[in-house]
């Protein structure tokens, strides 16, 4: 017979705002995959690799900002969603992880299947709940509900983020053939009603004052998603902004978008630059050289702007954290402050220079062999007007950082820098594919590529996705890096070369493959690359390791000794 409220789990987390549910195959959480898979109100993928489920729904949940479920069965299965719920945990994206497992007598008797899963997450939740393994008694079934509406009210309370339900089942989990799941008209439900909150009239009384008395105040943006209100508030604001390539502020009038490049310059050059106070917002920033140059040209003070009151600290001048949404914050703040020409100007003059640098590099790209650095900044031109752009970890968030995003106030940008890591950018793309609706552009190395190839191996792979593959056929990254690229371990130990080329796994996807060697072919392959067809694409850019790296110190020596 039917358990509830077991079978009725769909529709407690569809009432609670989950209308989307990653699904892994298994035994042990059949309950689970019946109650979703015939709740025609939830939208079901099902994901046989669980590490890969967990950035797809990472990638869904990125996507329509709202919470996503992921179902699997008992033992180490749950343990491959880690990944990916600790990149949520960093990136405050919501997941609700609903894990089947044995029930508690079973628990180290040698039973396939069975490892320790409460709390296993615990580092990496927001929560951890147990479910009753017994519902028989009213009070238990209640319990059911309430932890299960309370997990669901947690992953979308802010700071947003995963929680893990661990749920045990007893034999027999299997119903008849002919059994139905009666639903229920009512279940548990939880909602908070927050007023956003408008920022303290000291703080801003305070920032006016310090401007008043000649202190050069900077904006930095770190990873978000910025509104239209708040890329309008911004380029309305009298202050030098930073906005790398993550923080989606290349669209904001006048920004500062290529902070890598500016702050390759020497100490007494930059001077002039340094800042009395900052205003921060957003999460991480991809630029070392930006962190680096705050840590030692250390603010007076340094207002860090969240509605949640997180307090990260990477500049190390952290001073004060202003409870409220950046948009409501900088429409006060813009009505109040007058504009430091000197000190705006100082940014925007170099932020100009770098930017002519840039381009002119680019431009010599007929006098370079092909590489990398004029792939990404080809590619990083030519997107659509409206889409998508995803950024895999290693070299290829740097080299959009550097080449950076100008005119295309239409492209959004995203990247797993919760944790950076390799594993998960591709799931993490398909998912968003999955919802966006827009061209979705991934942009990838080949390790990173090949480790998560799995994120397309399963039936639900849409025609939107475009993976722009850069394959040097190792981690050229740490070519790069002066400390492993001097070392005599770094081809063997550090780059792991391999001969892998993406044909194979794209036949076995079903995406229709490019392959391009030349400067000319990227040219006369992209259009076809980005043609509407019905079917995803991707195109694999193959180069060499020493002639990236040869390109790549050029364009820094340019930045650093050049006209800036």
């Amino acid at each position: 017979m039917l358990r509830y409220p077991l079978y009725h789990t769909s529709e407690i987390c569809f009432q609670n705002g989950i209308d989307t549910a990653v699904i892994s195959p298994g035994s042990r959480n059949a309950p689970l995959t019946l109650s979703f898979s015939r709740n025609e109100k939830v939208k079901k993928l099902v994901i046989p690799d669980e590490r890969s489920a967990g950035f797809i729904a990472l990638g869904i949940a990125q996507a329509t900002q709202k919470p996503v479920a992921l179902v699997c069965t008992s033992g180490s299965a749950l343990l491959n969603y880690a990944p990916a719920i600790s990149e949520a945990y960093f990136r405050n994206v919501p997941l609700v992880i609903l894990s089947a497992d044995r029930p508690p007598e079973w628990i180290d008797q040698w039973d396939g299947q069975t490892i320790h899963q409460y709390d296993v997450l615990s580092n990496h939740v927001k929560k951890s709940f147990e479910l009753p393994v017994s519902t028989d008694h009213a009070d238990a079934a209640w319990s059911f509900e309430r932890k299960l509406a309370e997990a669901v009210f947690l992953a979308q309370k802010g700071p947003k983020g995963p929680v893990h339900v661990n749920i045990p089942i007893r034999e027999p989990f299997y119903p008849d053939a002919e059994e139905k799941i009666e639903w229920p008209e009512k279940v548990k439900k939880l909602m908070e009603r927050a007023a956003p909150q408008p920022p303290d009239k000291g703080i801003i009384d305070e920032i006016v004052k310090a401007q008043n008395n000649g202190k050069r105040i900077l904006v930095i943006m770190g990873q978000f998603r910025a509104s239209e209100e708040l890329i309008e508030a911004l380029s309305e604001a009298p202050l030098p902004i930073i906005a790398d390539i993550i923080s989606n502020g290349h669209a904001i009038s006048g920004a500062v978008t290529l902070p890598d490049s500016i702050l390759m310059k020497s100490d007494e050059h930059l001077r002039q630059l340094k800042p009395d106070i900052v205003i921060s917002f957003g999460q991480s920033v991809i630029s070392k050289n930006l962190k680096l140059y705050l840590r030692k040209n250390k603010p007076e003070k340094q207002y860090h702007i969240d509605p949640d009151g997180q307090c990260a600290d990477p500049f190390q001048s952290l001073t004060e954290v202003v409870a409220t949404r950046p948009e409501i914050f900088f429409n006060t703040l813009k009505n109040v402050l007058h504009e430091n020409e000197a000190y705006k100007g100082a940014w925007s003059a170099i932020q100009n220079k770098a930017q002519e640098a840039n381009k002119q590099f680019i431009s010599m790209r007929p006098t370079y062999d092909f590489n990398e650095f004029h792939a990404v900044a080809y590619a990083m031109k030519h997107l659509p007007e409206r889409a998508h752009l995803h950024l895999a970890n290693s070299m290829a968030v740097r080299y959009a950082n550097f080449v950076g995003l100008h005119e295309q106030r239409g492209v959004e940008v995203f990247a797993n820098r919760g944790t950076s890591g390799i594993d998960g950018c591709v799931s993490t793309a398909v998912g968003a594919a999955l919802e966006s609706g827009l061209p979705t552009y991934l942009i990838v190395g080949d390790l990173a590529f090949f480790y998560d190839r799995n994120g397309l191996w399963h039936n639900h792979l849409p025609d939107n996705l475009r993976v722009i593959l850069l394959n040097n056929h190792a981690g050229g990254i740490f070519r790069m890096i002066d400390g492993p690229a001097r070392l005599p371990e770094l081809e063997q130990y550090f780059e792991t070369r391999q001969q892998l080329n993406a044909k194979n796994t794209c036949g076995d996807a079903g995406l229709d493959y490019f392959h391009v060697n030349t400067f000319q072919a990227l040219e006369e392959q992209w259009k076809g690359f980005q043609s509407p067809t019905g079917r995803s694409k991707l195109i694999e850019i193959e180069t060499k390791m020493v002639i990236n790296k040869e390109v790549f110190v050029q364009y820094k020596q340019l930045m650093r000794n050049g006209s800036l």
